[in-house]
């Protein structure tokens, strides 16, 4: 039987009794961390009149072309379906307006975060939830 403490506390215990060991995915990498994000957007152009939608083709397509850009600057440049993903595709993120949501490492949340600036124009940071 193997037994686990769990942090602050003293007592608290989680046993785990006659569990088969699992193994792990091929596309395991050690010392990689993975986080569900959803990175809040704010693009004016998409809730002109307080509504959602674009008002313009104009204004779509620029949002798409600096989402694209912003993905692929950071190393998400495989289309896959509706999202965009790492060579390996362990990462994902969807761009939509109002955010930007998937599964990325630390790393590249990191390098997305500092990335955003540069697409204020288009786009600004308005939170992040992990």
């Amino acid at each position: 039987m193997q037994a686990i403490t769990l942090p602050h506390t003293t007592d608290a215990r989680v046993e785990f009794h006659r569990v088969p060991e699992l193994p792990l995915p091929g596309s395991f990498t050690a010392g990689k961390q993975f986080a569900r994000v959803h990175v809040r957007i704010l693009c004016p152009s998409y809730r002109l009149n307080g509504a959602p939608g674009f008002h313009s083709q104009d204004d779509k397509q620029a949002f798409q072309a600096a989402a694209v850009d912003l993905l692929q600057t950071v190393g998400l440049a495989s289309k896959v379906a509706h999202y965009w993903a790492s060579d390996s595709r362990d990462e994902r993120v969807h761009a939509h307006p109002d955010d930007l949501s998937g599964t990325v490492s630390v790393e590249r949340l990191n390098s997305l975060l500092a990335a955003l600036p540069q697409y204020a124009s288009t786009f600004t940071l308005r939170g992040v939830d992990i």
